[in-house]
């Protein structure tokens, strides 16, 4: 069975909610969180510092990420701090903003 990338999306989705219906939230957090860490195995993370975001990245502006870090929003494994310097683990930033959605980010 093949299925296309919305397809599989879309199954990984409806099958994290069943979780979070019959397990409850914390079980589906764990499985989100579980899905997270995996793509840290298969994709190549780089530690990107917060004021060099937006060279890459268009969204969400330094500012946004800076308010995020503040209010706890964003913690590790996202955010690692190294002296002064506050780095962000862009794969798992971009899996935060995916999960996340725009309209809650």
């Amino acid at each position: 069975m093949f299925l296309t990338k919305e397809e599989t999306k879309e199954v990984i989705r409806k099958r994290i909610e069943d979780i979070g219906k019959k397990y409850g939230n914390d079980a589906r957090l764990s499985v989100m969180e579980i899905i997270t860490l995996s793509t840290c195995i298969t994709e190549k993370s780089e530690l990107i510092p917060v004021t060099k975001w937006n060279d890459k990245h268009q969204f969400p502006t330094v500012n946004a990420i800076r308010g995020y870090i503040q209010r706890g929003q964003l913690t590790a494994p996202i955010v690692v701090k190294s002296g002064k310097r506050v780095l962000l683990d862009e794969v798992l930033m971009l899996s935060w903003i995916r999960n996340k959605g725009a309209d809650n980010v």
